[in-house]
């Protein structure tokens, strides 16, 4: 189990150097855990990220490749490294480690390599402070709606099915919006309701959904929801729902990263991860547009399912949202 975790630990740095890197040179394509031909033999080698710049037959690559375990690179594994850019006819080489290189490492790049290969250190901190904006926290609070069913109504279709009887299943995966492969069933329908409510929700500047009654309409809208039976798909116009909303509370980490060359005095960079969230990366190019980010109102995706929605939380907030 801790071999897993710690596979997947160094999974998500080469992650985040990616990410990093494709937020620093934004016209290049940044690519994460590739396999290159050799060039003049058969086979290919692994590479951890890979960063093209430019189109043939002016394009030039760049491999990035990380040391996967909280000590220095040894010689030998940098002595690989090297090889594998030049057998993959990569023009250039970033190495990534999260504790610095030793002096051997650092004689070789500065009388021999020179700007061929860059030396980078990708380190996690306890917090980040970027001139006035900090972010001191190690975890965040995760809302995640859970639901019971109240009531269901009766289904109006487009062009009704000959089973009168049809029936309704939490379990079964009959329902599918446009021409999606994924099946849902009821359960995943009202989820995918639910998120799209709260998003609407918010975008009115209600927080997240507390514990109550959220009752809405699915059917076709923008998009078509389909049901299946006896191997046929009937079109949903409106399908009535009522269900009892809690919310449960759990933290989930976060992780700081500060991303730095040799001999270069301030930071390239910085990243805050959130675990199974996702990765947001800081510049000092970007400090502009980070502030420009933090007041404007996010987009807001929809499923496209939802006809009408209204909720009557037990704060006593009761509101028609859709």
């Amino acid at each position: 189990m801790k071999q897993k975790t710690l596979k997947s630990k160094w999974k998500l740095i080469e992650e985040i150097v990616a990410i990093l890197e494709k937020s620093l040179t934004p016209d290049a394509k940044v690519e994460h855990d590739v396999w290159l031909p050799v060039i003049g033999r058969s086979g290919k080698r692994q590479c951890d990220v890979v960063i093209t710049y430019g189109k043939p037959p002016q394009q030039s690559i760049t491999i990035v490749e990380v040391q996967k375990r909280g000590t220095k690179p040894e010689i030998t594994t940098f002595d690989g490294w090297v090889m594998k850019m030049r057998k993959v006819g990569a023009q250039k080489l970033i190495c990534v480690s999260a504790v610095g290189y030793p002096k051997s490492i650092i004689e070789d790049v500065e009388l021999e390599y020179g700007s061929t290969v860059k030396l980078l250190t990708l380190e996690e901190l306890k917090k980040i402070k970027i001139e006035n904006i900090i972010f001191p926290f190690n975890s965040a609070l995760e809302l995640t709606p859970k639901f019971s069913f109240q009531s269901i109504g009766s289904v109006k279709f487009d062009h009704p099915p000959l089973d009168k009887a049809f029936k309704l299943s939490n379990h079964d995966k009959v329902f599918e919006i446009d021409n999606e492969v994924n099946l849902l069933n009821l359960d995943n329908l009202i989820s995918k309701s639910l998120d799209e409510i709260s998003t609407v929700a918010r975008s009115k500047g209600i927080p997240d959904l507390e514990s109550g009654t959220v009752k809405f309409i699915v059917g076709s809208t923008t998009k078509n929801l389909w049901i299946h039976n006896n191997g046929q798909r009937f079109k949903i116009l409106s399908l009535p729902i009522e269900v009892e909303v809690t919310m449960q509370r759990s933290e989930i980490p976060i992780n700081y990263y500060e991303y730095k060359q040799k001999d270069i005095n301030n930071p390239l960079a910085w990243a805050v991860s959130v675990e199974n969230k996702g990765v947001v990366t800081f510049s000092l190019s970007s400090k502009e547009s980070l502030k420009m980010k933090k007041t404007q109102t996010p987009n807001i995706h929809l499923s496209g399912i939802v006809l009408e929605a209204e909720i009557n939380l037990a704060s006593g907030l009761n509101q028609q949202i859709i």
